[in-house]
């Protein structure tokens, strides 16, 4: 079922009044720069889950720079000592061409080096569970295997990810203690990688961020550069704020030089009902799964303890059981369409690109007086963000309501810092309805809020990607604001 609840805010914030003053453009043909933090999940190509050449059109509009491959070793050698890496090279090149850096995440098992297929239940599902350590069989296959894939891909491809969620008992089967067998596989893999492309970057990966403390007790810092963590909590403000910076801060002070990713985190738009997926018990939508994205990825972007985070999925995949389908995709795969959560992804790329840092000096404040339909309780709530891109300041607001269907749109008065040079040029963008609202004073103007982030951000921010087509006056502002004032 297709929702659109993209006429309904506009219409309710009309109704608030506050005035619309243009719309984004079009942004699928509008370049954006390299360097973000934003990565797109295209997983389960390996199993053939869902299909990337079907797809690929919609992803390479999104404006992402970064997306996060399996390498499939059970796809790519199905008869021992034979490689064949074309399926692979065809999503790798076509995902370059279009200025789309692929990292590519080495696994799963194989079964043609399992010498216990029947421990394994998903052996046939691309080798997921089957952890190549047990027999020097197993092992001899995995380096032989991660050699072929390095020496093919080394001159197109930066980062190497070893495995998926090992601490997830699907992707690791053996009888040992999964840090056990993790460690094992980042030995025998990792130095292999260093010599075969010194200059290549090495990921770790676990499913739960509580996972990292057993690795790093362990000494897998000594072998990685990088560590990747996933998270699939319906609010983000909880796995994604303060307390994940300040435990990542302990890690930092061990390993100074090790940089941390969240390798996946996304929302269905449907459950089926014999789903046991991430989320699978909650009542979704694709006005919630809009909503979380937005929500999710600048509580991400705002924490610079995260150097990069991955949307989990560009597609509706199949599960690998081919009885269900997983609704995660910002695609639809019944005809290819852009879900509410695609429009709302491809707006944060742009307002997002090059080089965005937080700034936790100065930040948009609400303005207490008898405000607009909103209570005090509200007001307290509100979180506020604030951007740093080229040396100019940009800012997001939001009230973070239970995430739901209803339509949740009330007014509330804020206020700009008082930055020097900043100047008082800024908008309001809704990223949902793509429309732009003025603020009229900097000291003073009248913002939409909802349960998902707004951005005040400067005019020559986005002057590329912004149609505004009238203004504001401020006699006008003045009445609208007085009006509201006194009722």
């Amino acid at each position: 079922m297709k929702f659109s609840f993209e006429k309904e805010y506009a219409a309710l914030i009309e109704n608030e009044n506050v005035m619309e003053i243009g719309n984004l453009k079009n942004l699928d043909n509008i370049p954006t720069r390299a360097g973000g933090k934003l990565c797109l999940g295209l997983e389960c190509l390996d199993r053939d889950l869902w299909d990337f050449e079907r797809a690929f059109e919609q992803i390479k509009k999104l404006g992402v720079h970064k997306a996060r491959l399996q390498s499939g070793w059970q796809k790519t050698e199905s008869v021992k000592g034979v490689y064949d890496f074309s399926w692979l090279d065809e999503v790798v090149n076509k995902l370059s061409e279009a200025g789309i850096e692929p990292f590519l995440g080495l696994s799963y098992g194989n079964k043609l080096y399992c010498a216990e297929p029947e421990k394994y239940p998903n052996i046939e599902n691309g080798g997921v569970g089957h952890i190549p350590v047990v027999t020097q069989e197993e092992r001899s296959g995995w380096t032989n295997y991660v050699k072929a894939t390095v020496e093919h891909f080394k001159d197109r491809i930066t980062h190497y990810e070893i495995w998926n969620e090992p601490d997830c008992g699907t992707f690791c089967c053996v009888d040992m203690p999964w840090t056990e067998a993790y460690m094992e596989l980042i030995k025998i893999t990792a130095p292999l990688i260093r010599k075969l492309q010194p200059t290549a970057k090495i990921i770790s990966c676990t499913a739960l961020f509580s996972g990292i403390k057993h690795l790093f007790n362990r000494g897998i810092g000594e072998y990685v550069d990088i560590h990747s963590f996933h998270g699939y909590k319906f609010y983000p403000e909880i796995s994604s704020g303060d307390g994940k910076a300040n435990r990542i801060s302990y890690l930092e002070k061990k390993y100074p030089d090790l940089k941390i990713w969240r390798g996946e985190s996304g929302c269905p738009s449907y459950n089926d009902p014999i789903s046991h997926g991430a989320l699978s018990n909650i009542k979704a939508s694709e006005i919630k799964q809009a909503k979380f994205l937005l929500r999710h990825l600048v509580c991400d972007l705002e924490n610079d303890a995260i150097d990069l985070t991955s949307y989990f999925h560009a597609y509706d995949f199949e599960h690998f059981t081919r009885k269900l389908r997983y609704y995660y995709g910002l695609i639809r795969h019944e005809d290819v369409s852009r879900k509410p959560a695609y429009n709302c992804f491809q707006v944060l790329t742009h307002l997002f690109d090059g080089k965005v840092k937080s700034n936790k000096e100065h930040s948009l404040a609400a303005i207490y007086q008898r405000n607009y339909k909103i209570s005090d309780e509200k007001i307290v709530n509100m979180r506020f963000l604030t951007f740093e891109k080229d040396e100019k300041l940009f800012y997001a607001y939001y009230l973070p309501a239970p995430i739901d269907d209803e339509s949740v749109v009330y007014t509330v008065f804020l206020t700009l810092p008082y930055v020097e040079g900043q100047g008082e040029d800024y908008v309001i963008i809704d990223p949902v309805t793509r429309k732009i609202y003025p603020v009229s004073d900097a000291g003073w103007f009248l913002a939409p809020v909802t349960d998902y982030p707004m951005f005040v951000v400067r005019r020559d921010m986005i002057a590329d990607i912004a149609d505004i087509y009238r203004e504001l006056p401020r006699e006008k502002a003045e009445e609208i604001i007085s009006q509201i004032t006194e009722e």
